[in-house]
């Protein structure tokens, strides 16, 4: 775990203040703003997805034929990452930091992804 700690923070610090100083809209109701913020969270993964899905429903084939279950391995993060919008927000509303959103959200899902991930140590 220690291992991918650092790359994690990184991108849930990044995240985090995106969504809690870059895009936030003064005037708009608090709910759209955290919902657009976690709908941006899980573009990237929603149109792999959406790609791999539609290429193989239409042809008979994968997108990605030598690893066919890359979007398969990525769907637990779209929830994750749209809950992880909600963590972060909520953890910066009540502290004014966005540091402890980012280390939250990367221990959960650092914590989840090691657990679900089989390896053998040599």
């Amino acid at each position: 775990m220690l291992r991918y700690l650092p790359f994690y923070f990184v991108y849930y610090l990044a995240m985090s203040i995106s969504c809690n100083i870059l895009h936030r809209a003064e005037g708009q109701k608090e709910w759209l703003n955290v919902l657009l913020c976690g709908l941006g969270n899980i573009l990237g993964i929603v149109i792999i997805n959406a790609l791999q899905y539609i290429k193989l429903f239409s042809t008979g084939t994968a997108l990605w034929v030598e690893d066919r279950l890359y979007p398969m391995v990525v769907l637990p993060l779209i929830v994750l990452l749209f809950v992880a919008a909600y963590i972060s927000r909520s953890l910066y509303k009540a502290t004014g930091k966005v540091w402890l959103g980012a280390m939250v959200n990367t221990l959960i899902i650092l914590m989840i992804g090691v657990a679900n991930t089989a390896t053998l140590g040599v």
